[in-house]
């Protein structure tokens, strides 16, 4: 634990341009000024080039790179050693010690039993297994289906980082050599004539792998049904005798390398493992024929609720069959418990807030359907999807207001207005053609100024260019009209969160639980008459299906179907930083939004995170210390 927050002390530091100061990154980090001052005095012991002043400390920018670059050791967190024991304790054929247990995490029997024991059967239950305790030794019982299914969970799941890299996967099964097994196995998909990207191969690989540890110390599957019938999902498989020819070839490979003979069960979770890793070719619209046509229809009602509760278009036919296809296969994952690591799902949380909520409500309502329950890895997939689509089919802004700065000679001015009309016709609106004396004596309003006499004083909005439109002037207009309508957007997410803040929904305390955050929060909305009493319940649920802490100081905890009767931002200001899942929050902003307003939702959202995500911000909204001082620290450097 002490070696994370060093690491998150040298993070901060490392994000921020400014000063920072003892009192600041205490509670940024969560513990005492002293504490910050050990940690710096450790981090420079090992090199960090770490300047200090009566401002505070800050990273030596100018620092000289070191002459031979030193790969950053893998920590080891509570985390990781808990996993690392459950692993051991599912391999084990009897029971262990819960001492021997307390020894290996470092942790007091109390610890364990209180904090470490209840999340390892938390985490057991959901692949239906339990922990059974007798005269302080501990046993798992399960399936040996489901033993595999959770340690290839562990193996591919990461906290922000892809694990199944070649690097990680070598570290997880030392004494093989990974990357010339890896190697074989792309070769042999690819002689098969079967597609699969470097994650999808990586994945493959980690539950291959698990499949022959377990085979090699013993552990064959239980003679029991299989959750999925793998002869009815291969026969709607577009490359079924491809996919059968592939996994032939793969135990034949895993075989000869292991000494291991793979009994029939095995070569059927094979297949299915492959089958499921794979592009599965073809037409979409051949494919989609081989589905249920009420599985294609409950997919394409959940869509148009998602568009109806986040006051979007509904979809289109094309987008609503690909979702379709999508769904199929993490339908049949979700079954199986096969994980499909995501690499960039942390990011998509992070930087695109809105469009992942509407994959968490588009999975709640899936998983209350078929009955099945998502990663947050498969919600970074579904996310992406919504987010490419939207990105694809977003309406087209109005045009921008635009005055032309040039000297009426010759035909100039014809031959510059026909560029830009030619570039940017349907982005821009030319109001007027001045010459630079007559800009002086109007200075009309306009978005955007092009200027030919490169005689304007810089400003944004204004683009010097030459009289005859270059490729390089039409890239600077074109970039500057980015600019305006990002703007324009901003402007009006800013005005909207102005609106929904209040200070008779600010606290300042230290709440022990994200619970307790919401709860208090929820209370103040209820004191002011802004929500109802099912909303409380809504926010949990949301909370529950995925974490709203989405940077290392903010969380935006928010309902999943209710509305509020006025749109509101409630406040807490945490004196402690308050543990949320992966992250340490000193801010929690409980949104409510009404059904009129939703379609502020996600510029709004965009713009908190986005605030909270510069660490120089955020920094200074930890300083601020009432109602007044927040708000107009969050308002202005959101302008």
């Amino acid at each position: 634990m002490k070696t994370d927050r060093a690491a998150k002390l040298r993070s901060v530091l490392e994000a921020s341009q400014d000063w920072c100061s003892t009192a600041t990154l205490a509670q940024a980090v969560g513990v005492s000024e002293r504490t910050v001052r050990n940690y710096v005095a450790r981090l420079m012991g090992e090199g960090v080039a770490i300047e200090s002043s009566r401002a505070g400390y800050r990273i030596r920018r100018e620092a000289p790179a070191p002459l031979l670059a030193v790969p950053e050791p893998v920590i080891e967190t509570d985390q990781t050693r808990a996993e690392a024991v459950l692993i051991r304790l599912l391999d084990s054929t009897e029971s262990v010690s819960l001492y021997e247990l307390s020894d290996s995490l470092a942790l007091s029997e109390s610890t364990v039993s209180n904090t470490v024991l209840p999340r390892w059967r938390a985490m057991l239950a959901s692949f239906e297994m339990r922990l059974v305790s007798h005269d302080f030794t501990l046993a798992i019982e399960g399936t040996e289906q489901d033993k595999r299914r959770l340690m290839g969970s562990l193996a591919s799941r990461s906290d922000g980082a892809f694990f199944t890299s070649e690097p990680a996967i070598a570290l997880m099964f030392p004494g093989i050599n990974v990357a010339e097994l890896r190697a074989e196995l792309a070769r042999t998909c690819e002689k098969c004539g079967l597609a699969a990207s470097d994650y999808a191969i990586n994945n493959l690989l980690v539950h291959l792998l698990v499949i022959m540890e377990r085979l090699a110390s013993g552990h064959r599957l239980d003679d029991i049904e299989d959750p999925v019938n793998a002869s009815a999902l291969l026969a709607s498989l577009h490359r079924r005798e491809e996919v059968l020819r592939g996994a032939g070839a793969i135990v034949r490979l895993l075989q000869e390398r292991f000494g291991v003979e793979v009994p029939e069960r095995d070569f059927r979770q094979v297949t299915l493992l492959l089958a499921l890793s794979i592009d599965p070719g073809g037409g979409e619209q051949d494919l989609a024929g081989l589905m249920d046509p009420s599985f294609r229809e409950a997919v394409t009602q959940i869509l148009g609720l998602t568009a109806e509760r986040f006051g979007l278009e509904p979809f289109d036919d094309d987008f609503c069959l690909r979702i379709t296809l999508h769904m199929f296969n993490a339908y049949q994952r979700a079954v199986l418990k096969i994980s499909c690591p995501n690499p960039i799902a942390g990011n998509l949380k992070r930087d695109h807030m809105p469009v992942y909520d509407m994959a968490v409500f588009f999975c709640h309502r899936f998983s209350q359907l078929f009955h099945v329950q998502f990663s947050e890895d498969e919600l970074g997939f579904i996310a992406f999807h919504i987010g490419a689509y939207l990105e694809q089919s977003k309406a087209e802004h109005p045009p921008a207001s635009c005055v032309v700065v040039t000297e009426r000679y010759h035909d100039f001015s014809d031959t510059l207005l026909a560029g830009i009309e030619s570039n940017f016709h349907n982005r821009v609106m030319v109001k007027q053609v001045l010459s630079r004396a007559e800009w002086e004596l109007e200075q009309p309003e306009a978005e955007l100024v092009v200027d030919t006499s490169a005689s304007l004083p810089p400003a944004p909005g204004r683009v010097a260019v030459s009289p005859i439109l270059t490729r390089h002037d039409v890239h600077r207009i074109r970039r500057e009209l980015d600019a305006i309508e990002e703007r324009r957007e901003g402007e009006k997410a800013r005005a909207f969160l102005r609106h929904m803040l209040s200070p008779n929904l600010y606290l300042r305390e230290s709440p022990g639980s994200p619970e307790e955050c919401i709860r208090r929060l929820v209370e103040l909305a209820q004191g002011i008459g802004v929500v109802d009493e099912g909303f409380l319940e809504d926010v949990l649920l949301r909370e529950r299906l995925s974490s709203t802490a989405f940077t290392d100081q903010l969380a935006i905890p928010h309902t999943l179907d209710h509305f509020a009767k006025r749109s509101f931002v409630a406040v807490l200001h945490a004196q402690k930083p308050v543990p949320w899942e992966r992250h340490e929050v000193s801010f929690v902003l409980l949104v409510g939004l009404a059904r009129e307003e939703r379609g502020n939702f996600s510029d709004a959202m965009e713009v908190l995170v986005d605030a909270f995500s510069d660490m120089d911000t955020t920094l200074a909204l930890l300083r601020t210390r009432d109602f007044d001082e927040f708000a107009s620290t969050l308002c202005g450097v959101c302008i």
